[in-house]
């Protein structure tokens, strides 16, 4: 049985993600908390098999609190919840290492689909940013992997890169050394002709769609 946390100060929005995560999953096992102590405390006696996680109850302090649990459970997978829409504000999100960002005025199907994609261990990303990315002029055209001519070692990296998973990360799923894979990122990015990490995850969360 596939155990939900939802974290959310607010219990009328909790009510209404029980509903989506209940459309979303087969008989889903939920729990829920109201502030980070009380999500911190849950972590700690059953952690689940996700965490949706508001970013503004008390005891968040905004994406600090996310870079804390990520910490402390490196391996959790996460969806932030926040009225907060502005796309640079949800790259740095995802960047903070969560596989999932959900606004508040997001439809209830594409809520739906974003803990659908989560759980299958794929980054999601609302359409509005990688809509808006894609408009973008300096943004790179989506590349074809099998021309990129990775290696190995670099596929994988990259395959864990897409699942949000930090260096340090990465290296423990790996079994090698966290600089060998700052080494393995800097090829994979510049491969892609990206700056980033987030900006490879938004390019091939678009190629993916294409």
């Amino acid at each position: 049985m596939t155990h939900i946390l939802i974290a959310d100060d607010h219990p009328i929005f909790r009510e209404a993600m029980v509903n989506v995560v209940t459309a979303s999953l087969p008989e889903p096992s939920l729990s829920e908390a109201a502030s980070l102590d009380e999500t911190l405390t849950q972590l700690a006696e059953n952690e689940p098999d996700l965490l949706l996680l508001d970013l503004h109850m008390p005891g968040m302090e905004g994406l600090q609190g996310v870079a804390n649990i990520r910490n402390a459970y490196p391996f959790l997978p996460l969806i932030i919840i926040s009225a907060e829409e502005e796309r640079h504000f949800i790259l740095q999100a995802i960047s903070y290492g969560a596989m999932g960002y959900i606004p508040k005025s997001m439809p209830r199907l594409e809520m739906q689909q974003a803990i659908t994609q989560v759980m299958s261990g794929r980054v999601f990303i609302p359409t509005s940013v990688i809509g808006s990315t894609s408009n973008h002029a300096s943004q790179p055209k989506a590349p074809n992997l099998q021309e990129l001519c990775l290696t190995r070692k670099q596929q994988q990296v990259l395959e864990r890169m897409i699942l949000g998973e930090s260096n340090k990360q990465i290296a423990t799923r790996l079994h090698i050394a966290e600089t060998t894979v700052k080494a393995h990122v800097s090829a994979v990015l510049r491969k892609l002709g990206v700056q980033s990490r987030v900006q490879a995850i938004l390019l091939l969360t678009e190629n993916s769609k294409a």
